[in-house]
């Protein structure tokens, strides 16, 4: 059973000679169980229009919201891939994150999610928050192999779930994405040489990489590298654009595909070395 969606300025030639480009960052954090499930906090969705930063560049810092210039009434689903992907497929890799998993703790073999459907609309009844709570547009409540997957637009709402589900009795079981298919952490680089949403970049990655699966990936943090930075020689791959440095959770899978592939992603034509250190810091 199924539950679908229902619901510059110009400039004259001599300033734009004297213009320096702008790195910028963006942040995606809030995971909730420290570094194994999602968290407890907002989410800043972020990037730049593209530039192109010189070897020259001055040490320069801008977060710039990614969904502030666009259609407020826009949709923004992953849709790339085609017919026949999981639900959760089309969540944006940013917004995956803030996904709930339910399932029947006493009969997992139990599809029929009405009653929690029933329980949730006199849970809003009850809520005091209730205008605060947002769910995703395009991946809102649909079930899958006997789960129940609800997707909220921020962690508080995805907090409200959890605890709103605590009560049900009969009692169902009920996780954050992240944790429900025990994702693990890793980091890598991308170099931005064209803006383009994550979605379409992974959709890439999955065509350049024949066998991987990124539709379980959550990206929790997007951030450009800081050319003054220490680490920035290290970390960079192309230096003649904007380097963003994700933290990522992805599934078991994918991590052993990666690591039977030395260790690297295929992008374009760069090979991207891929972090899976337990020292990563919490996000």
């Amino acid at each position: 059973m199924e539950f679908k969606e229902t619901l510059s300025t110009s400039s004259s030639m001599m300033s734009q000679k004297n213009e320096k480009p702008q790195d910028a960052q963006s942040e995606f954090v809030g995971l909730e169980d420290g570094c194994s499930s999602a968290s407890n906090s907002s989410s800043n969705i972020s990037s730049s229009a593209m530039s192109t930063p010189t070897q020259s560049s001055a040490c320069v810092q801008s977060t710039v919201n990614e969904q502030g210039c666009g259609d407020p009434c826009q949709i923004n689903c992953c849709d790339e891939g085609g017919e026949g992907r999981p639900p959760y497929a089309r969540v944006m890799p940013e917004d995956r994150r803030y996904g709930v998993v339910i399932t029947n703790a006493c009969d997992p073999c139990d599809c029929n999610f009405d009653c929690v459907l029933q329980h949730l609309v006199e849970s809003f009844h009850s809520a005091v928050d209730v205008a605060t709570l947002s769910f995703s547009e395009c991946t809102p409540a649909v079930s899958f192999e006997c789960f129940l997957l609800m997707v909220s637009r921020d962690s508080d709402t995805s907090d409200w779930l959890l605890r709103a589900m605590r009560p049900m009795n009969p009692p169902y079981l009920c996780t954050t994405f992240i944790k429900h298919f025990e994702l693990v952490r890793c980091s890598f680089v991308i170099p931005m040489v064209v803006e383009r949403e994550l979605c379409r970049i992974f959709h890439i990655m999955e065509k350049q990489n024949c066998g991987l699966d990124l539709s379980k990936w959550c990206v929790v943090r997007k951030t450009a590298l800081d050319p003054c930075s220490e680490d920035y020689a290290r970390k960079v791959i192309f230096e003649w654009s904007i380097n963003y440095e994700l933290v990522v959770y992805m599934d078991n899978c994918s991590k052993d595909y990666i690591e039977n592939h030395c260790g690297k992603i295929l992008y374009i034509m760069w090979h991207l070395p891929v972090d899976f250190s337990t020292d990563l810091p919490c996000q």
